[in-house]
């Protein structure tokens, strides 16, 4: 079900450095464009980018310090109207729907922003301390995490274009997800065997869901080793195997 596609430098499709350094010489590799921020801000940070580039999504820093959230349509920004006392983006798909996150107090809340209204995530029956990390650029899926009532047994959980949350399975002998990414309702994370008493972790490994909720692992590049996933885009995984940025290839 799966591939190694490379490893290192080459993982990423980077070029020789003869080529790196010829670019960098003309001036031609990574040019900058200044992107616009918003009066009376002390601070503005961009957190997801659409995979289009058109939509980017981050927060901004109110001079009484709270949060609010910034909504950049091709470099124009706009605060997204909350209502919260703080809030702050997360991710952003090609239509401009946005991931975010609302405080008030200790109280938290996670939310799609879509045509323009919030529309809120609703936590799973059962589970605990809900986050949202990424949004399918594909079928508009949400992807986050809950746990139990003490932060343990952590899971990855998807809120499909409805909001409905599914949570995934675990494969066998580990207990502990973190996850990564999702794209065309593909998961990708990384599961932990955690010895919770000691605080240790025995074993981690890279992992991918399907939508059908098949849950497996792939090796890493030694049965010991460390490894984790951490993002994917057309069936192509990028994580870190054994301390080496690795790519591998999964359908």
């Amino acid at each position: 079900m799966f591939r190694t596609v490379g490893i290192a430098l080459l993982a990423l499709g980077l070029p020789a450095m003869s080529s790196v350094a010829q670019a960098t010489a003309t001036g031609t590799l990574c040019p900058a464009q200044q992107v616009a921020t918003l009066p009376g801000m002390a601070r503005v940070d961009i957190d997801g980018v659409a995979p289009g580039g058109r939509f980017q999504v981050g927060a901004a820093t109110r001079a009484d310090g709270t949060g609010a959230t910034v909504l950049w349509d091709n470099g124009v920004p706009q605060l997204v109207a909350t209502g919260h006392e703080n809030s702050w983006g997360v991710d952003v798909d090609d239509g401009g729907q946005a991931v975010l996150v609302t405080s008030d107090g200790d109280a938290t809340a996670r939310w799609r922003y879509r045509n323009g209204a919030l529309e809120e995530l609703p936590t799973p029956a059962g589970y605990f301390n809900p986050t949202v990390k990424a949004i399918d650029n594909d079928r508009g899926d949400i992807l986050g995490t809950v746990s139990d009532a003490d932060g343990w047994n952590v899971r990855a959980v998807v809120w499909n274009s409805a909001n409905q949350p599914r949570v995934l399975p675990v494969p066998a002998g580990y207990n502990e997800v973190q996850v990564g990414d999702i794209d065309d309702g593909t998961v990708v994370g990384t599961v932990l065997d955690f010895d919770i008493p000691n605080a240790r972790t025995r074993a981690m490994k890279p992992a991918y869901w399907f939508t059908d909720g098949r849950a497996a692992t792939i090796p890493a590049s030694a049965p010991e080793a460390f490894a984790q996933a951490d993002a994917i885009r057309n069936g192509i995984v990028a994580g870190v195997d054994a301390g080496q940025v690795t790519t591998w290839q999964v359908g």
